[in-house]
């Protein structure tokens, strides 16, 4: 059977203190800017359709976009750009001896 696949957002998720998950919801009265709202409000037009049988559908909702077609690139892929040359040095706290690592 083919679907639809529908990318919203963590963006439509609420934060909490522990793992968050989709059953972390927020509402339209605690969603915060124009952009959360907008992807809110379509995740919940989509939830409507799938439980109606009007819609084949599943909901995906990334937290970083990263590929090809980040062109600015967004802040995510600003650090992995950075990273990569090597203008924002990393290091790994693995608890070795420095030696150990080479």
């Amino acid at each position: 059977m083919e679907r639809v696949v529908y990318t919203s957002s963590v963006a439509a998720l609420k934060p909490g203190a522990a793992a968050v998950d989709e059953t972390s919801r927020h509402t339209p009265q605690s969603v915060i800017g124009a952009y959360k709202r907008s992807k809110l409000v379509a995740e919940r037009e989509v939830e409507r359709l799938i439980r109606d049988g009007k819609l084949p559908a599943v909901i995906v909702a990334p937290s970083t976009p990263i590929g090809p077609r980040d062109i600015k690139p967004t802040p995510t892929g600003r650090v992995i750009v950075e990273a990569a040359t090597g203008r924002m040095p990393a290091f790994v706290d693995t608890g070795l001896e420095p030696g150990a690592c080479r």
